[in-house]
């Protein structure tokens, strides 16, 4: 019943999308930027002084970073499930205790103190950036993975993984992922692709993969340049542009090898619960940084950089901020608008919705706008079921 509506809704406003030809918004951008200023802090997504590379210990195949943050509760099950693993290649674990208040500290001691690859490194709250971080700064391996406190990996996790890399010789390995309800022990679905493997260049594919930093395991250098943007919230969003983009190859393995936990107290539904914080604005200025980052280390502003960035300027941002005022929303629309602009590629080849959300921009037509947000928000309700 549910997908026959968001259906019906769907077809419904691609009817009347091509009424809305005007534009809506007058604000200027020197206006919109010095408005949102007000609201909201513009900061660096990171600074150099955060980046420390390691030479590469060639006995280490893996490092598996783990951040941790008061998750007493599903600690153990995260841990086993990587010392219960069935590999034949070399890991080491690097778990950051990111000022646990909890009893997760001692759980830890016993880890290090059981298992020799397991390092344990104590910080203040920096949150999962800063955690992710102090991570990948004292990795050796010659690939990384992340695997949040919460969840887990299956016994073949990195047997599997690590296999895909080596004998394909890609950058960067992605799996399918199991969504699993703690509270009721039992799994909600699973998130899966076609196969998207590529080689030997940057690939469209890339904008139908999810973009958590989670169930991927990604070549060190990689990372040489880049890290978490600190103190922002989806920071994840750093993913898709800079790393997938950053990789000359890619494999996708069709098993659900990494389980993802939905719980309660989770920080993701600790979000929803804030939907007017300022933190939603502030996605504006961390998409700006990133696409800035992208241009600095040397990747090309090219037809998948404009997609990725009419996506997260429209639908994502969109959803982040629609609980504002109309004022507020119009302010980060009008910035998007210039920031669209400047990084449109003349002639690229565009689907029906990003072609509409290309019109929004340009025109600065705000109701457009979200119009086009509520259609794609529906498309990926009706895809997920």
């Amino acid at each position: 019943m549910k997908k026959m509506i968001y259906k019906m809704a769907r077809l419904f406003i691609r009817l009347i999308l091509p009424m809305f030809n005007i534009s809506f918004v007058t604000i200027s951008v020197k206006d919109a930027r010095k408005n949102l200023k007000k609201l909201c802090e513009e900061r660096e997504l990171f600074s150099q002084e955060d980046i420390v590379n390691l030479e590469t210990d060639r006995k280490i195949d893996l490092s598996i970073i783990i951040p941790v943050y008061n998750v007493e509760k599903y600690l153990v099950r995260c841990l086993q499930s990587v010392v219960c693993q069935e590999t034949q290649y070399h890991f080491e674990v690097i778990v950051i205790n990111d000022g646990s208040t909890d009893g997760s500290m001692e759980i830890l001691k016993e880890y290090e103190q059981k298992y020799d690859y397991f390092k344990v490194i104590t910080q203040e709250n920096q949150g999962l950036s800063g955690a992710r971080n102090t991570g990948i700064n004292h990795a050796q391996g010659k690939f990384i993975t992340f695997i949040d406190s919460d969840d887990a990996i299956e016994k073949q996790y990195i047997e599997k993984m690590m296999k895909a890399a080596i004998e394909k010789d890609v950058d960067l390995v992605m799996c399918s992922i199991r969504e699993y309800d703690v509270v009721n022990d039992k799994t909600i679905r699973f998130i899966t692709h076609e196969n998207v493997s590529f080689n030997k260049g940057i690939k469209d594919e890339i904008l139908n993969l999810k973009g958590y930093a989670w169930g991927k395991i990604y070549r060190r250098e990689l990372w040489e340049k880049v890290r978490f943007p600190k103190e922002y919230l989806f920071e994840d969003a750093i993913t898709r542009p800079i790393m997938m983009r950053l990789c000359h190859s890619f494999a996708f393995i069709n098993e659900a090898v990494y389980s993802y936990t939905v719980r309660p107290d989770s920080l993701s539904r600790k979000a929803k619960e804030k939907r007017k914080s300022k933190k939603y604005l502030e996605q504006y200025f961390m998409l700006e940084k990133i696409l800035e980052l992208s241009e600095k280390i040397g990747l090309p502003n090219d037809n998948i950089l404009y997609k990725i960035a009419l996506y997260e300027l429209g639908t994502c941002l969109w959803l982040r901020t629609r609980y504002f005022e109309e004022d507020i929303k119009k302010v980060v629309f009008v910035l998007s608008c210039d920031l669209i602009e400047k990084y449109r590629v003349e002639g690229a080849e565009l689907s029906f919705e990003y072609q509409y959300l290309e019109k929004a921009f340009q025109n600065k037509n705000y109701v457009l706008w979200k119009m086009m947000g509520i259609y794609m928000m529906l498309g990926v309700k009706l895809k997920n079921g």
